[in-house]
C-alpha cells in the first residue's frame, strides 16, 4: 500500500479547494490584502487573493515539511480567522507561528523544539495550530498585527468578542522543547481561565441581549394584536354614531316638512 503525502492527505481531509473562499470549515469573514498600487492592469480580483493566500499557506507547509519531516505540530492550512473561530467553537487558544527563514536560530528551533515529538504531542492536543512565512500572504499581514521583535516568533491567539485578533502571549526567540512546554502549560493554567472567565461574561451579555430582544419582540406582537383586535370595535362604534347620525337627520327633516 502506497501512503499519501501529509500535505496532500490534509487536502483530503480539510476538504480545502483553492479556487473556493476558505479551506476546512469556513468563515465569511476575511482579512483584506494590503494595497498594492498596480499600473496597466486590472487588480486581482477578491477570490484570486484568497486562493494566492491559501496558495502561500500550502507551500509553507510543503516547504516545512520538506526540510523538517513529517513529524510537525498539524498546521491548518485554510485561512487563519478559520482557524480562530474553530479555535472558538472548540474554547482553544491558536497557536501562531511566523517563520523566518533566514534567521540564524529557526533551523535550529523548528528541528529540535517545534519538531520535538512531546511538542507536537501537546501542541495538537490543547491547540490550534496555524503557520507562515513572516513576510507573505497572510502571515505578513498577522506579522503587522503580533509585531514580532524576534524570530523565532510564536504567539498564543485568540478572537475576541468582536471578531478581532487577540493576543495572549508572545513567545519569542530560541527556546528548548522543555522551555515551551514550560511556557505552554502555563498560560494553559493561567491565561486560560482568565480568558475562559471573560468568554463566560461576554457569552451571559450576550445571551442577556438576546434574551431582551426576544421579550421586546413578544411585548411588541401582543400590542400590535391587541391594536387589531380593538380595530373592529371602533369600526362598529363609528358605524352605530353614523346611523344614529341619519336617524336624526331624517327627524328633522320630517319634522319640518309637517311644519310646512
Amino acid at each position: 500500500m502506497v501512503n499519501l503525502p501529509r500535505a496532500i492527505s490534509r487536502a483530503m481531509d480539510q476538504g480545502l479547494d483553492l479556487m473556493t473562499i476558505g479551506g476546512g470549515r469556513r468563515n465569511q469573514n476575511q482579512f483584506t490584502p494590503p494595497s498594492i498600487p498596480i499600473h496597466h492592469h486590472q487588480p486581482p480580483s477578491l477570490d484570486q487573493s484568497i486562493a494566492n493566500n491559501l496558495l502561500s499557506n500550502w507551500e509553507f507547509l510543503a516547504g516545512f515539511e520538506q526540510q523538517f519531516g513529517l513529524t510537525h505540530p498539524f498546521f491548518y492550512t485554510c485561512r487563519f480567522i478559520d482557524v480562530l473561530k474553530m479555535a472558538q467553537d472548540e474554547h482553544k487558544f491558536v497557536f501562531l507561528y511566523l517563520h523566518s527563514p533566514k534567521n540564524p536560530f529557526t533551523e535550529t528551533f523548528c528541528k529540535n523544539t517545534l519538531c520535538s515529538e512531546v511538542v507536537v504531542q501537546f501542541l495538537d492536543a490543547n491547540f490550534l495550530s496555524w503557520g507562515g512565512v513572516s513576510n507573505n500572504g497572510e502571515s505578513l499581514h498577522l506579522a503587522t498585527k503580533v509585531q514580532p521583535t524576534t524570530f523565532p516568533f510564536c504567539a498564543i491567539v485568540a478572537c475576541g468578542s468582536d471578531d478581532s485578533l487577540v493576543v495572549v502571549q508572545k513567545i519569542e526567540g530560541p527556546l528548548t522543547p522543555e522551555e515551551l512546554l514550560e511556557t505552554l502549560q502555563t498560560i494553559l493554567e493561567e491565561q486560560g481561565l482568565v480568558f475562559g472567565n471573560w468568554r463566560t461574561k461576554n457569552d451571559d451579555k450576550r445571551m442577556v441581549n438576546i434574551r431582551l430582544r426576544q421579550e421586546q419582540n413578544v411585548a411588541y406582537s401582543s400590542s400590535l394584536q391587541a391594536n387589531q383586535e380593538k380595530k373592529p370595535q371602533y369600526e362598529d362604534k363609528a358605524i352605530s354614531n353614523n346611523q344614529d347620525i341619519h336617524e336624526v337627520s331624517y327627524i328633522l327633516l320630517v319634522s319640518l316638512k309637517a311644519c310646512t
